[in-house]
């Protein structure tokens, strides 16, 4: 796990941080309300965004870890029925 030290009132505080992802995805036209709902299914997205252009959807991803990222990408968003491509991109702050 990340953390951050805070000194609050001389009281020393670790934060645990999280990893903050971004990730694009590009799926098969006329797949797209079907990968929306099956994206609002999984308790680490935290925003789903419909786009125009190269990229159909962007998603807000929160993970313990980029293990746990890593998994959630492989394992669940790859394995979505419509989705032909993904791109991670993990938020430096």
């Amino acid at each position: 796990l990340r953390f951050d030290k805070v000194r609050f009132k001389n009281i020393l505080f670790l934060i645990f941080l999280m990893i903050e992802a971004f990730i694009l995805l590009r799926v098969k036209p006329g797949t797209e309300i079907l990968v929306r709902d099956e994206l609002s299914n999984f308790k680490e997205i935290v925003e789903i965004n419909m786009l125009y252009g190269e990229w159909d959807f962007i998603v807000k991803v929160i993970a313990s870890d980029l293990k746990q990222l890593r998994d959630f990408v492989i394992k669940n968003i790859r394995n979505i029925k419509g989705v032909l491509d993904t791109s991670t991109l993990i938020s430096a702050e």
